[in-house]
């Protein structure tokens, strides 16, 4: 099963059980949180068939939420439940009740009410419960839905982009810019027999490099094992010859040259999947990018057959 049908599945099945009445759930610890969290990671590894040392990247290569927005989603998704049904319902009237007694002061109360505002203000949305006090019409179920579904988006984007602004996630975060599925791993619905080799790119774009290593092919120390292996392992030129002359063969001369003499992170992303640099959509097209990617992974899988478990941590 290819990821992008094996994440539908965990996002309609899986998650909500797991966060079955997560909206109700009143101040959840830090803990409980991140346990959530692991689950989730552990389960984007497995789809992606990367091992436990890959970064907390493999769940936005898929496009999934952290755990924490989720239950953040679930408690806005309720509230526009409470503001938008009518006043014939218990559970309304208590929630009005609740509502006004927090709006005059009584801040010390515990449950879903104390802990929506909070979820309100860290997303600009104070207006939906404003806009319920002071009598104005509140928006439909469908509106709200794309009002927060956006909002919780750009959130998430420029949490990744915060986090990959320095440090391991740095190469990652300039090849995979937003919060969503990977193009790489949409490549395999229309060509299967490349899922194989798209792995192995998502695999080194995502392998952090704790110290020093010793590559065991050519006994040579490095401090980045994806650079080494992509781009100075000496054992290695035949197939990173043979990688080029494809690549030569498949796109336009001029664009070789360009990512031929390009700096060394601008090749590495490039080649790993980036299209921001050489790659953008006014300079290739969908179907051209595709292509060039099949070669890159095949190439690449070709080189990897050599150094499964080549480096040695020092």
């Amino acid at each position: 099963m290819s990821p992008s049908h094996a994440i539908k599945m965990w996002e309609k099945v899986v998650i909500p059980i797991i966060l079955y009445g997560s909206e109700l759930c009143s101040e959840m610890t830090k803990q409980a949180i991140c346990e959530l969290e692991i689950t989730q990671r552990y389960a984007a590894r497995r789809i992606q068939g990367v091992d436990r040392r890959s970064s907390k990247a493999t769940t936005v290569l898929l496009g999934l939420l952290r755990m924490s927005t989720r239950i953040e989603r679930s408690k806005l998704t309720l509230l526009n439940k409470f503001l938008y049904e009518t006043e014939e319902f218990i559970w309304k009237k208590v929630f009005d009740f609740r509502i006004c007694q927090f709006m005059v002061g009584n801040t010390k109360q515990k449950g879903f009410v104390a802990d929506i505002f909070p979820v309100l203000e860290k997303y600009q949305l104070e207006h939906a419960t404003n806009n319920y006090l002071d009598r104005i019409e509140v928006v439909s179920k469908p509106v709200w839905k794309k009002l927060i579904d956006k909002t919780l988006r750009d959130a998430e984007n420029k949490w990744w982009t915060k986090i990959t602004s320095e440090g391991d996630l740095t190469r990652i975060g300039n090849i995979h810019q937003d919060v969503t599925l990977c193009d790489l791993w949409k490549i395999c619905n229309q060509n299967r027999q490349y899922r194989h080799c798209i792995n192995i790119i998502i695999r080194l774009a995502i392998l952090k490099t704790d110290g020093d290593v010793m590559c065991k092919l050519c006994n040579k120390m490095c401090d980045d094992m994806t650079k080494h292996f992509m781009l100075n392992c000496i054992k290695l030129f035949k197939e990173r010859d043979s990688l080029y002359e494809n690549i030569l063969n498949e796109i336009d001369i001029n664009l070789f040259n360009d990512l031929w003499n390009s700096d060394e992170d601008i090749l590495i992303e490039t080649l790993l999947g980036s299209q921001t640099d050489l790659m953008r959509p006014d300079q290739i097209s969908a179907a051209e990018w595709t292509s060039f990617m099949c070669i890159v992974s095949k190439g690449l899988s070709e080189m990897w057959t050599h150094v499964t478990n080549c480096f040695i941590e020092v």
